[in-house]
């Protein structure tokens, strides 16, 4: 059922602050915990595998929400779910700048990976609110942001933990959050239209159970043993599910990923490029705060 397109708003740079603002509070989100992991860690009096988890826990939520929430937003609407990914990164950042335990702030770190499906949304609303000529360009400003805000983020990370306490890794970027979903809320009108559809449950479930098997097992695996059966039985089932979860959308008339955009050599290329880049990107996060924390004489 289609709706009529909405009048395109007279004030483009607000539309465009407000969506940038909501990417920059994601993104920063990302890389603000790493470098405090350790501090965490000594907080919380946990290993290295289980803080691990601040971080993991979010990027695993934005896996499986963001096809979840964009999908809804071609179903009743992209504002209405832009509104709700940036609660979820509101909700979950006041939780966690409050958590008393490491098991309440990885909860709330996965609440702010629910927001991931902000970039895609704040892309159909600028298609489908701006001027043409104008979409190119708020895109790729768009995009830049990410970046942006996990450069912010891991470069604050060690002032706002030395002048305050890790507390101000959350606090302080609810301030951005806070204009975001009320620039939303006030000063964005309903955009687009809304397609019949439904959600694809079974393909959900598979992806779900896919990368939270896989990462499981690699972030316990060397505490367990990577030959023990549990490890190998997690590893395994997140194999399975994945294939099975590309066999379910490649047949389904509702599919959470349309698959067949891949076979378009710029689509997968893109995306293995940023799949190398996000393991690099991730991996440094940990890293490099990890080993600059270390004692000089190490």
């Amino acid at each position: 059922m289609k709706i009529s397109q909405p009048e395109i708003p007279k004030k483009s740079a607000s539309v465009v602050l407000y969506l940038a603002l909501g990417g920059l509070s994601f993104s920063m989100l990302q890389s603000l915990v790493a470098p405090a992991l350790g501090t965490f860690a000594e907080d919380f009096g946990a290993n290295t595998a289980d803080v691990s988890w601040i971080l993991t826990s979010y990027l695993l939520s934005a896996s499986v929400a963001t096809p979840i929430i964009s999908k809804l937003g071609d179903m009743v609407g992209k504002r209405k779910m832009l509104i709700v990914a940036l609660s979820f990164l509101f909700v979950g950042t006041v939780i966690a700048a409050v958590a008393p335990t490491l098991p309440v702030l990885i909860f709330a770190r996965f609440l702010q990976g629910a927001a991931g499906a902000v970039m895609p949304l704040s892309t159909g609303i600028a298609r489908d609110l701006l001027p043409p000529v104008k979409v190119p360009t708020t895109v790729g400003l768009l995009s830049a942001i990410f970046g942006i805000g996990a450069g912010v983020g891991i470069v604050a990370a060690g002032p706002l933990v030395e002048s305050f306490s890790w507390h101000a890794l959350f606090w302080a970027p609810l301030i951005f959050i806070a204009l975001a979903l009320a620039g939303v809320i006030f000063g964005l009108p309903n955009s687009g239209s809304v397609q019949k559809a439904r959600l694809d449950l079974p393909g959900i479930g598979l992806l779900a159970l896919s990368l939270v098997s896989i990462l499981i097992a690699v972030s316990k695996g060397r505490e367990w043993g990577w030959g023990q059966p549990t490890t190998i039985a997690l590893i395994a089932t997140g194999i399975v599910s994945m294939v099975a979860f590309l066999l379910v959308e490649n047949r389904s008339g509702h599919a959470l990923i349309n698959l067949s955009l891949l076979k378009i050599r710029g689509v997968w290329t893109s995306n293995v490029v940023a799949l190398t880049f996000g393991f690099a990107m991730f991996g440094t996060f940990v890293l490099i705060p990890t080993v600059l924390q270390l004692p000089s004489e190490t």
